[in-house]
């Protein structure tokens, strides 16, 4: 640690300088994707009653026949992407080394957390296009990984058709409990090394200096040193891991924002109709008195109200009443609706209400959008997945350039008594380990095939003296039981 070269203060400011612009444009994106995740459309930002500035300086009374103001959210991008996390990502992939007991070690390294793991990064590559996961090593140099938020995390990618990582810089603002500052702390991660730096929380790069945060101790006279900026991370690479939502980046929200804004504004345009046509609007001509209030008491204790006719016919009480095209909104709403879920690529709700009268070729069907979508995801993550497998098998001092394979189980409803048929009826011209994979009951194929292969080594220590050793019972030789050699 002690011979690593920290980055020269200069030159960093001048790299975060460059890259501030795309950490706005991310952190705004971000937070946008996460405010809908979360239930808090654009509808819910604006204050109730708002005024527009004209109507501020002339001062102009609230119209008197809108008083409701609803502002209802709908909760469509969080339904989608737990749609997609969980189909896709709530059990994660079997990773195969090609050694058993390889295999083991590294699902420990993974530890209990890993599926939980998974799932949070998919919604968070969902929600800002790109999720990150950061390696490195605790305090007693064990092997550790957790997720960064997306918004913390500027990469600087190489000039190369295959955005390879040059760097990674990570930001975010902590308390400093030495001296109870809130500070902006910077790091800068390359292949080999990571530079720490902070500036006080509001002032700009000229005042950012280097964050002595890491102790150095003297492994010959086992002494402390002075702390430095600067550590050698000891991994083959960037520490960092992106999982990308797609292959550019970006995030579900584009997708259905516009088509979320809508039906909410046709659905509290709704609510605010039916509120407001609540309230009676009576017309009042040649009213006598000028106390309104005077006219509501007489019309309740009395049951009257007195006109002055000045020989016309129009004297006397009205009221006001207004149509609202329901059927029009209906179909507006529902129309919507359907399409939030084809835009998504998701499963829509209302299809799910034939239940279990859906095939399995039918149920394949409401769940293709969705399919594709994760498919895609999918095929971004992979390389991800054997990233941070390959850092594990670094730290086991096993060959990171084994060949990792991955099997990916789908967690959608399907047809179990269907898809028992099919695997009964193909038995007997399939292997062991696609019946493994496909059946139903099983939530983890290899070990399907570990106890299939202990009961059979069972029986056959242990035979059953009355079964026949042939279903046609025929003997070793193949002959007929009984029948005598020629």
């Amino acid at each position: 640690m002690a011979n690593a070269k920290p980055m020269d203060l200069d030159t960093a400011r001048k790299v975060f300088e460059q890259s501030d612009i795309d950490l706005v444009k991310r952190d705004n994106r971000y937070k946008e994707s996460k405010r809908y995740y979360h239930n808090r459309n654009d509808i819910v930002l604006k204050s109730k009653k708002q005024k527009s500035e004209a109507d501020e300086q002339t001062d102009k009374p609230d119209n008197p026949l809108r008083m409701h103001d609803s502002r209802v959210s709908s909760n469509f991008l969080q339904l989608l992407i737990d749609q997609k996390a969980a189909f896709g990502f709530s059990r994660p992939p079997m990773i195969d080394t090609g050694n058993d007991s390889l295999n083991k070690q590294v699902l420990e390294v993974l530890g209990d957390d890993w599926n939980k793991t998974l799932f949070r990064i998919a919604v968070d590559a969902s929600l800002a296009g790109v999720g990150w996961i950061h390696c490195w090593h605790g305090p007693e140099g064990q092997f550790k990984y957790a997720i960064v938020p997306p918004n913390e995390v500027t990469p600087i990618y190489k000039s190369t058709l295959d955005d390879e990582l040059q760097a990674v810089r990570r930001t975010y603002e902590q308390l400093d409990p030495s001296d109870g500052k809130v500070y902006i702390f910077d790091e800068y991660w390359t292949q080999d090394q990571a530079t720490f730096f902070k500036r006080e929380q509001g002032e700009s790069y000229t005042q950012m200096i280097y964050d002595q945060r890491i102790g150095v101790t003297d492994s010959v006279n086992a002494e402390a040193m002075d702390n430095t900026a600067t550590i050698n991370h000891g991994f083959n690479g960037i520490p960092f891991i992106p999982f990308n939502n797609k292959s550019d980046k970006s995030g579900d929200l584009r997708a259905v924002k516009g088509l979320i804004d809508a039906y909410d504004l046709v659905y509290n345009g709704f609510v605010n109709d039916v509120q407001d046509v609540q309230q009676v609007i009576l017309i009042l001509t040649n009213y006598s008195g000028t106390d309104k209030d005077e006219f509501l008491q007489n019309l309740r204790q009395y049951k009257m109200a007195e006109f002055e006719s000045e020989g016309s016919d129009n004297s006397g009480l009205s009221k006001l009443t207004i149509d609202i095209p329901v059927d029009a909104r209906k179909e507006l709403l529902q129309e919507t609706f359907d399409n939030i879920f084809i835009q998504g690529q998701g499963v829509n709700p209302k299809d799910l209400k034939a239940g279990t009268n859906l095939t399995g070729v039918a149920m394949k069907m409401l769940y293709g959008p969705l399919e594709l979508k994760v498919g895609q995801m999918e095929s971004e993550f992979r390389p991800s997945i054997n990233k941070l497998v390959r850092f594990i098998l670094d730290e086991l001092h096993k060959p990171s350039d084994l060949s990792i394979k991955q099997t990916w189980i789908r967690s959608g409803i399907q047809n179990d008594v269907e898809q028992a048929d099919i695997i009964s009826k193909l038995s007997q011209v399939t292997s062991d380990e696609a019946i493994a994979k496909n059946n139903p009951l099983v939530s983890d194929w290899q070990d399907e095939l570990s106890d299939r292969t202990r009961e059979k080594e069972e029986r056959a220590q242990t035979p059953d003296p009355f079964a026949s050793p042939d279903p046609l019972g025929k003997d070793e030789d193949g002959d007929e039981d009984g029948e005598e050699k020629a």
